[in-house]
C-alpha cells in the first residue's frame, strides 16, 4: 500500500512539473544580438561585426542619437534628432526633424569606398521616406525598428533601394 501510494505521488509531481513546464511562456526576443538587420529590396543583410549608440548635447535645444552597424564590408548609420532628450521607448521619428530644419537620416553602404545611399536625395525631387521607432532604451543600450526608402548618391537619375522589416540593437559608447 506505501508502494502504491508512494507511486501515485510520484505520477501527481511529474504531471504538475510537466503542466507547469509546459505552460511557462518564453516568447523569442526581439532584437536579442546586438547589431542590425535591414532588407534592402527583398535582400536582407546583417550588421553584427559592431553596433554602437552615441547621445550628444549639442547646445541650445539641440540633441542627436546615432546608431551606427557595421558588418565586415558595409556600415548602416541611423541619425536621429531633438530639441530635448527624448529618446524613449515607444516614440516613432520621421523623416522630418527640428521643426523641419534638418533630418532624421539612414545611411547605407560600404566601409570603404563612395557607393553611398542616403534616406534624402539632394539632386531631384523624389519620395523620401524614412521613420524609426524606438523599442527599448536603457542606460547601456538602445533597440528599435526602422524602414523607408534610400537613394544611391549620385546625380539623376534618382536609384531607389525599399528598406524593410529593419532592427537595430546597440550598445552606448
Amino acid at each position: 500500500m506505501k508502494r502504491t501510494f508512494s507511486s501515485r505521488l510520484l505520477i501527481v509531481l511529474f504531471a504538475a512539473v510537466s503542466l507547469v513546464a509546459c505552460s511557462k511562456s518564453n516568447p523569442a526576443p526581439v532584437n536579442s544580438t546586438i547589431g542590425a538587420t535591414a532588407t534592402f529590396d527583398g535582400a536582407e543583410k546583417t550588421f553584427t561585426q559592431s553596433s554602437i549608440a552615441s547621445k550628444s548635447d549639442l547646445g541650445q535645444g539641440t540633441w542627436s542619437l546615432t546608431i551606427i552597424s557595421a558588418s565586415s564590408s558595409e556600415t548602416l548609420s541611423i541619425s536621429l534628432w531633438s530639441e530635448k532628450d527624448d529618446f524613449a521607448a515607444g516614440k516613432t521619428y520621421g523623416i522630418s526633424a527640428l521643426g523641419g530644419t534638418t533630418y532624421n537620416t539612414l545611411t547605407f553602404g560600404p566601409t570603404s569606398g563612395s557607393e553611398e545611399w542616403f534616406s534624402i536625395y539632394p539632386y531631384a525631387t523624389v519620395p523620401e521616406s524614412f521613420t524609426c521607432t524606438i523599442t527599448e532604451v536603457a542606460s547601456d543600450h538602445i533597440k528599435g525598428t526602422f524602414s523607408g526608402s534610400v537613394y544611391k548618391n549620385t546625380g539623376p537619375p534618382a536609384l531607389k533601394k525599399e528598406v524593410t522589416k529593419d532592427t537595430f540593437y546597440a550598445k552606448f559608447i
